[in-house]
């Protein structure tokens, strides 16, 4: 009981600190806006009339950081099993994210991109277990589970950013999923586990604020591909990031 109470109270923390955080962040990157220059301007196929900051994404990584380091201390070190490919696939993600935003990216450099993401964490996690696809379990193939694993990773990824078009609509899924993920959690007792999830929340309810419409601030590919990427790699709770 009192463990149970500990850990309510430390997942009230940690998610108040997540928004706050984001929501200083936020603030701080709007004033800097200018410098950045990454913005969404109108054309024809677009409703916006005005040019929208693409700056969500960044904020949001900035804020998990800054989150994550935090709890790295105050849960003796107990939230990662690191992981240097892991964090590969993650940085892949991130800059192409991040070039598209700023440069623009066709298709087929896009999805290079995140087929390479998707085959480091492939080669360097036992998917076939991890992601229980029990109809491969049958003759244990290695080879069908590893393609079917690299196409289930880009085809969420770029899932979340084509749900990406209207205000609010792509946060409002996300935070669906992640209450769905932390109940899942909760049940089986996975309190560890759930502490990097209560940090995302925090930070995605707190960018909801400035995405809902009328939006000021848009996720951009970067935030899209991002969550898309975490949520693939996130979709069983083996996985221990």
């Amino acid at each position: 009981m009192i463990e149970q109470f500990f850990y309510s109270y430390k997942f009230l923390l940690l998610f108040f600190l997540s928004f706050l955080i984001t929501v200083l962040i936020t603030r701080l990157f709007i004033l800097l806006e200018k410098k950045i220059n990454i913005l969404d301007y109108p054309n024809h196929r677009k409703l916006h009339g005005k040019n929208i900051s693409l700056i969500g994404g960044i904020c949001i990584v900035f804020s998990m950081l800054i989150s994550i380091t935090f709890i790295y201390f105050i849960n003796n070190n107990a939230l990662f099993i690191y992981n240097d490919y892991i964090a590969l696939s993650f940085i892949i993600v991130l800059l192409s994210g991040f070039i598209d935003d700023k440069y623009g990216l066709n298709v087929i450099p896009k999805l290079f991109f995140q087929f390479v993401a998707a085959v480091i964490l492939v080669f360097n996690i036992d998917y076939i277990y991890t992601f229980n696809w029990n109809f491969l379990l049958f003759f244990d193939n290695i080879f069908f589970s590893n393609i079917i694993s690299i196409l289930f990773i880009v085809l969420v990824i770029n899932a979340m950013n084509f749900i990406d078009g209207l205000d609010g609509l792509l946060l409002g899924i996300s935070i669906s999923i992640i209450v769905l993920f932390l109940l899942i959690l909760w049940y089986y007792s996975l309190n560890t586990i759930m502490l990097l999830l209560i940090i995302l929340l925090g930070s995605l309810i707190a960018m909801w604020i400035y995405n809902k419409y009328p939006a000021i601030i848009f996720l951009g590919d970067l935030g899209s591909m991002i969550l898309g990427w975490f949520f693939a790699f996130k979709s069983n709770y083996k996985v221990y990031l």
